[in-house]
């Protein structure tokens, strides 16, 4: 005979009363604020702030949710690792270690092996080519951003030691230096990556579009360009050896010299983040030109500054005022340029040009005006240099691939480039048409593949494009918003 189950079930009821004009209605919002402040009063004491760093509500971080908190004990990492020199009037960085350095390897094999190779490369090149590439080395020692070791300092220092290995860049706009030299801080040698020791931080850019906006702001276009922005910090010791590097001249019948980075090196982790906040506490020193610096500040965008004033003398006050803030940091002004016709003051070293890059964009200061450039150009590339001239828009029926395809349409209709928006009906209609290619069934009954030939008909709709992106050039804006008889 089987045990019985009991199960009680215990029920509980409640009737309220009540008219529906008295019922009080609440927010959700209102409700999860309360409760919030009711969470924040039963664990007074018991929770700290800020929470944590993965938080994704905006009120952990002590920026207001600008940064995490991992985001701002980097920046702070960052800042307290700046140096001011006053004797030399410079700022010495140490770098934001994340990982023990002295569990970094000697990685002395790796980069003799990849200087023979450079140097194999660089003489099958010639030695006008090679030539070149010594000069960059030299001129960096002659700048003291490098620096040769003797014996004893190589023999004498005994923490850790890291090598770089180096190659060059092509830069075929830039007039000063066409082939630039870059160490690779994320070589990896034995697992092991220099990159991957250093905190990175947070973005602390400007917002690029808020700086060109201020830029259309007023009368007057004042720009310039911080020569060397990256090696006007200074390293300590201890990056200084992590950062070295081999090379012999070219002699390669000898054993290599030995060299070490004196300054912050372009394409290290945290090296954009060190020089903006460089920059930043410079402006701070002096505050004799609150104005000037608030332009700094406000109008840079790593190593160039923009901004717009009322008047032709007001621009050659700031650049007088700003020249003199800059120097107390150790930075200097390659070139100043003045929209209009630029006053003649050789002490003001502003420079007269009628093509000059502004955040990219091309702009005209003798007129004050944007205009386009366009380059259509489909041959191969080496080393980001496109091998052949682009087309001239007499050519384009003549030189355009026989076959088009979504990757070589898409590289082209990309370097249009228009931040503030002045040609979205061109930009609009090439957008239509690579989303028609994503749409396109391909023979094999399946979209197109990116190296996949077009149909003939989107070929003949790429074509009609490509020649109405030649008329651009025709086109111009004017820098400025504001009407010349403005009175506001």
């Amino acid at each position: 005979m089987g045990t019985n189950s009991v199960l009680t079930v215990m029920i509980s009821h409640m009737t309220v009363a009540t008219e529906v004009n008295d019922i009080i209605l609440r927010y959700s919002e209102n409700l999860s604020k309360q409760l919030e402040d009711f969470f924040s009063v039963e664990n007074f004491g018991t929770s700290c702030i800020p929470k944590c760093s993965g938080c994704k509500c905006g009120k952990c971080s002590l920026s207001g949710g600008k940064h995490s908190l991992k985001e701002e004990m980097e920046l702070k990492q960052i800042e307290e690792g700046l140096d001011y020199d006053s004797i030399n009037g410079y700022w010495i960085a140490s770098y934001p270690w994340i990982k023990d350095p002295n569990k970094l390897p000697n990685n002395l094999s790796l980069a003799y092996g990849r200087l023979k190779s450079t140097e194999r490369r660089l003489i099958k090149l010639g030695s006008d080519y090679s030539k070149k590439y010594n000069d960059q080395i030299l001129g960096m020692v002659h700048r003291e951003v490098g620096k040769k070791l003797n014996i004893d300092e190589i023999s004498n220092y005994n923490g850790p030691v890291h090598y770089l290995p180096h190659h060059e860049v092509h830069k075929p706009d830039s007039v000063s230096t066409p082939l630039r030299i870059v160490f690779n801080s994320s070589s990896s040698y034995l697992g092991h990556v220099l990159n991957n020791y250093f905190a990175k931080g947070p973005d602390v850019l400007n917002n690029m579009i808020a700086i060109l906006i201020r830029f259309r702001q007023h009368a007057v276009a004042l720009v310039a360009d911080i020569k060397k922005m990256y090696n006007s910090v200074r390293i300590s010791e201890l990056d200084q050896h992590t950062h070295r590097f081999l090379w012999r001249d070219l002699e390669t019948n000898r054993e290599p010299d030995h060299y070490v980075l004196t300054t912050v090196t372009f394409g290290d982790k945290p090296s954009g983040i060190i020089a903006m906040m460089a920059l930043r506490k410079t402006t701070e020193m002096d505050e004799s030109f609150p104005l000037t610096a608030e332009l700094i500040n406000r109008n840079s965008y790593v190593d160039d500054i923009l901004s717009s004033v009322s008047t032709v003398e007001r621009a050659k006050r700031s650049i007088v005022e700003a020249n003199a803030i800059l120097s107390w940091g150790g930075f200097q002004i390659k070139h100043w340029v003045i929209s209009g016709e630029s006053p003649e003051d050789n002490f003001l070293n502003i420079l007269k040009t009628d093509k000059e890059k502004v955040l990219w964009l091309n702009w005209n200061p003798m007129e004050d005006l944007f205009f386009y450039v366009i380059k259509i150009n489909f041959s191969k590339k080496v080393k980001n240099i496109r091998m052949e001239p682009p087309i001239k828009k007499s050519e384009i029926d003549e030189k355009l691939p026989n076959t088009l395809n979504r990757r070589m349409v898409l590289s082209q209709t990309a370097s249009v480039y228009d931040p503030l928006g002045f040609i979205v009906p061109f930009t609009l209609k090439a957008k239509l048409l690579m989303r028609d290619l994503l749409t396109t069934i391909s023979e094999n009954e399946g979209r197109l593949d990116w190296d996949e030939a077009m149909p003939q008909y989107m070929y003949e709709r790429w074509r009609k494009l490509f020649k109405e992106m030649y008329e651009l050039e025709t086109l111009t804006f004017h820098r400025c918003v504001k009407p010349k008889d403005a009175r506001w």
